[in-house]
């Protein structure tokens, strides 16, 4: 198992190239240091991630929809349920010079530096609650706009 302190020193020095970390096995930090992670895992031939927010204690799980052509690789809830969100949640995979990758990974390619789903904020915002997270008259989940950095390979 790769550590923590590792993976962390390596990003730290920006031109030392990751350490092999298949992406199914990857754990991402929110870079605005709002408390959410992204972990993601497989679950048969599905790619899954899983936002959980340290705020409110909450864990989300959506799917990775891979687009095709000029379509848009996005999460989308999961498993499968009746509500829908509102706003398409794109995602995408960007390299160490903040490239975005051609082809959003598969669960066993190298995982990406960076993660950004520019949406994800707003849906948990507006749409928690029928997700499994809090009820939205308690507490909102407040995702700031950001990038997800790649900090941990379990």
């Amino acid at each position: 198992m790769m550590g923590l302190s590792w993976v962390a020193f390596a990003l730290q020095l920006g031109s030392v190239p990751l350490p092999a970390c298949p992406f199914d096995r990857a754990t991402y930090a929110d870079r605005a240091g709002a408390g959410y992670s992204m972990r993601i895992e497989s679950a048969g031939r599905t790619t899954l991630v899983r936002v959980s927010s340290a705020s409110t204690g909450a864990t989300y799980t959506f799917s990775v929809v891979h687009g095709e052509g000029y379509s848009a690789t996005h999460l989308q809830p999961w498993p499968a349920q009746e509500h829908t969100v509102g706003v398409p949640m794109p995602i995408y995979a960007l390299d160490a010079d903040l490239a975005v990758l051609g082809d959003f990974p598969r669960p066993d390619a190298q995982a990406p530096r960076y993660l950004f789903a520019p949406e994800l904020g707003q849906t948990l915002w507006y749409e928690a609650e029928p997700l499994g997270g809090p009820p939205l008259a308690k507490q909102r989940e407040e995702l700031p706009r950001s990038l997800f950095e790649l900090t941990r390979c379990d």
